[in-house]
């Protein structure tokens, strides 16, 4: 049964400052993508892995690849406008043999074994897609301009994270149907829903962060020194 990684970094991440997309920046010895590229690359679970890269970056993606040994990288792919667009690309590019499929932002480079492989243990064992998600712990607050309207209950909110894991088929289906009748979301398992998929909630870990400012990608260095 064939899973693949799909990695995206389709975007250029203008938050974080800098010339070069945030995933091309260098994070202790090499760059952020080589970090979010690499649990993938360890584990005996994943079959291949297929990475999403901005227009112009494809010849320094190979490259990279190259110099780290990161054998399971088959297809570089070019990312679209914005992430779905990106995704979209990404899934159309994956062999049709393809049983499950997790989807994971370059932008995290700190994502453990346990992830992994609990997202596609659980994929298999129930044939949904499987969210990768933490609860949260701050109270929640709604506000409009300066205002607080509302206190909500944050029993019901978790914090949504990578990798996501689907059956190849569906979520591709989901995607292509997404694409026809113009709908629009920030995150996979959003689409995989909205097209009658069902999700399913593993619980993720603080340290899976998503580098998006330069204070991120400090944390994110001091995690991986620690992990090292």
């Amino acid at each position: 049964m064939r899973t693949v990684a799909l990695v995206v970094g389709g975007g250029r991440g203008a938050r974080i400052g800098g010339s070069l997309p945030k995933q091309f920046l260098r994070l202790g010895g090499c760059p952020l993508l080589v970090h979010a590229l690499a649990p993938f690359q360890r584990s005996s679970r994943i079959s291949e892995i297929a990475l999403v890269v901005p227009r112009g970056f494809t010849p320094r993606a190979r490259q990279l690849v190259h110099r780290h040994g990161l054998s399971k990288v088959k297809q570089i792919v070019v990312g679209g406008r914005e992430r779905q667009d990106s995704v979209l690309l990404g899934l159309r590019a994956l062999p049709l043999d393809t049983a499950i499929v997790l989807i994971h932002d370059a932008a995290r480079p700190c994502v453990s074994q346990h992830l992994i492989e609990g997202s596609i243990d659980l994929a298999k064992a129930k044939g949904e897609g499987i969210l990768v998600a933490i609860p949260l712990t701050d109270t929640l607050k709604r506000v409009e301009g300066e205002r607080v309207i509302a206190t909500l209950d944050r029993a019901f909110f978790w914090r949504a994270q990578t990798p996501q894991a689907f059956p190849y088929l569906a979520i591709l289906a989901a995607y292509e149907q997404a694409v026809r009748l113009s709908f629009r979301a920030t995150d996979d398992s959003a689409v995989f829903q909205w097209a009658g998929g069902r999700v399913r909630v593993l619980r993720g870990e603080e340290t899976n962060l998503k580098v998006t400012t330069q204070q991120d990608l400090l944390l994110a260095h001091a995690l991986l020194k620690t992990d090292s």
